[in-house]
């Protein structure tokens, strides 16, 4: 391989944190029974090492289910000595998984990335086939910490994740509240700014907590940063971060216990998204008051069902205004200010405009409109009597709790001519029978699969493309995600290429050399 086309590859998989690549088709989703699920009875710290770690011997942490496997690296080690685990086990990406290679090795390092993010995927998989929701808190330092930034959001959304961890990340978001320790807060992510691009989209999921560690001057997390040793440093009692490293382990151990907590408490959690169903008044065709009235009626029911699958989804009350849709009440889950809202829609002020939610956003947007004597969705009318307005609204809405959940793994940033690998391996359904499911690249192509595991895609001119997939259930029912891919010129590779080599680092070694074996 050319060594330009060997840095254009590994930047991709490591700013991207890419998906991996290989196989055909797109994973077929998981069955589960039900949209509320327990939680997974053995609950894991999963760890990713840095460069050119090796096996340091298997460990029994305080409070943790047994001995480790011995390769969670030096730095995580020490981490979990400072922690009390509370029945978690800690399982490693092994050798066979995520090899950790030293970073100047770049044509494995392309594939020690890869092969460390697809693993982590597979694990919470594999723990999904159970029937349950996956409790994981991925541990990630230097490298491993990519790999997992990387397919953070995929994880979130298929596993209860009480935190995620970073030490050392190269591709930290410096900004409150995950952005922790010495080095100062930044605008974004934390690429050196001898990088020739604009900062890049946050690779965190919204709203998952986690910490992201990095002490000043780590010449891979701190901008500014000069000094390897420092990236080398993290627990071992340095002055002036020991009492920042103590709050670090005392957080990871807040997390365990709280799992434990809710695990001990036999709980079911949530497998899909929020939603928010939007009942759309139609003031073209004036709605008769008997409908309104045995829609508030029923709103108990509808609010039952609607939060019943999620805790976190919502109803609201919208009117149609001048062609315009406005708020008449924004979401919420108080079924009393719903139906309030429903019995005098008319003397309620009319607020904001309804924006547009965010294509790649945490929770799913439905429109029910109700127009004279009918219940439609889009442009099925679905209920057409008084009579039974309210039933036929809670049919929609028992129908959008259990749509499957499709969970997308795809890159954010990429690079024009380079093959991509995406996976819809995490999505669930919950209907026996086959599920097809359907990849939009965002640009022209679209590909139909009803499973397998990989999909490769190469976008052909730089630009910003909204990838999508489609995940249909045997009956009828469909979910969607999205995620945003920024695709660069092959030309910004060779620039970074350069740029990498002109990097501080000790021993009169380049930037790229020194970062080999970090533990």
């Amino acid at each position: 391989m050319s060594r330009s086309r060997t840095i254009r590859t590994l930047l991709a998989l490591v700013v991207a944190g890419a998906a991996s690549v290989g196989g055909t088709g797109i994973a077929a989703a998981q069955t589960a029974t039900s949209p509320r699920v327990p939680l997974c009875p053995e609950p894991v710290v999963l760890t990713a090492r840095g460069s050119g770690s090796q096996f340091s011997g298997r460990r029994q942490y305080p409070g943790a289910a047994g001995p480790s496997t011995g390769w969670e690296g030096t730095a995580i080690s020490r981490l979990l000595e400072r922690a009390d685990l509370h029945g978690f086990s800690v399982r490693a990406l092994g050798p066979e998984e995520y090899p950790a290679v030293e970073a100047w090795r770049l044509g494995e390092l392309v594939g020690s990335v890869e092969q460390g993010r697809r693993s982590a995927v597979r694990r919470v998989a594999d723990l999904q086939a159970g029937g349950c929701q996956p409790v994981v808190i991925p541990v990630g330092y230097s490298q491993g910490a990519l790999v997992f930034n990387g397919a953070e959001r995929a994880l979130s959304d298929a596993a209860h994740l009480p935190g995620v961890l970073y030490l050392g990340n190269p591709l930290r978001d410096g900004r409150p509240p995950r952005n922790t320790g010495s080095a100062p807060p930044v605008p974004g992510r934390a690429v050196p700014p001898v990088w020739p691009w604009e900062t890049a989209r946050s690779l965190n999921a919204p709203g998952q907590e986690g910490i992201d560690y990095c002490y000043r001057n780590d010449v891979f997390c701190d901008p500014a940063g000069t000094s390897v040793e420092a990236h080398l440093s993290y627990f071992t009692g340095i002055p002036g971060e020991d009492a920042a490293d103590r709050a670090v382990a005392d957080t990871l151990s807040a997390w365990t216990a709280g799992a434990r907590a809710r695990l001990d408490g036999g709980e079911r959690v949530a497998v899909t998204r929020p939603v928010d169903e939007i009942l759309l008044i139609d003031t073209a065709e004036p709605v008769e008051p008997a409908v309104l009235a045995e829609l508030a009626r029923g709103i108990p029911r509808i609010m039952d069902a609607v939060t019943g699958a999620n805790p976190d989804s919502r109803v609201g009350v919208a009117v149609v205004r001048d062609g315009v849709n406005r708020w008449l009440l924004p979401p919420t889950r108080d079924a009393a200010a719903v139906a309030a809202t429903l019995t005098d829609p008319a003397g309620r002020p009319v607020g904001d405009i309804i924006a547009d939610p965010e294509p790649d956003g945490v929770s799913t947007r439905n429109m029910i409109t109700v127009a004279g004597t009918e219940v439609r969705v889009g442009r099925e009318t679905v209920g057409r009597a008084a009579a039974g307005t309210a039933d036929a609204v809670l049919t929609v809405v028992s129908d959008h709790a259990t749509a499957p959940n499709a969970v997308l793994d795809a890159p954010g940033i990429w690079f024009a001519g380079q093959p991509a690998g995406v996976t819809g391996m995490l999505s669930r359904v919950f209907a026996d029978g086959p599920v097809h499911q359907r990849l939009d690249f965002g640009d022209g192509t679209v590909v139909d699969s009803a499973g397998g595991n990989y999909v490769e895609h190469v976008w052909r001119n730089p630009g910003t493309y909204l990838l999508t997939l489609t995940v249909t259930d045997s009956r009828g029912r469909t979910g969607v995600d999205r995620r945003w891919v920024r695709v660069y010129s092959g030309d910004v590779a060779a620039e970074l290429d350069a740029a990498l080599r002109a990097m501080p680092a000790r021993s009169g070694s380049t930037g790229v050399e020194a970062w080999g074996s970090t533990g």
